[in-house]
């Protein structure tokens, strides 16, 4: 969270490692970091966004990456 720091549990649904489908990642937000309204995230991740376009009208096209 980013006013307190604190890191929240995560976890990866749907993946399968063998055929490069990169699956769902939920965050869970910790109860007692709840706001009513709003809460405030900060993802870090280790390397460029692979946008996953397998399926779909524009699945023929090259994948699309997203920099700093």
């Amino acid at each position: 969270m980013v006013n307190s720091g604190t890191e929240g549990p995560f976890n990866r649904k749907g993946a399968i490692d063998w055929a490069h489908y990169p699956g769902i990642i939920y965050i869970d937000i910790p109860k007692e970091e709840r706001d009513k309204y709003l809460a405030v995230l900060e993802v870090k991740l280790d390397s460029l966004v692979e946008l996953f376009k397998k399926y779909g009208k524009n699945a023929d096209k090259e994948v699309v990456t997203q920099s700093d």
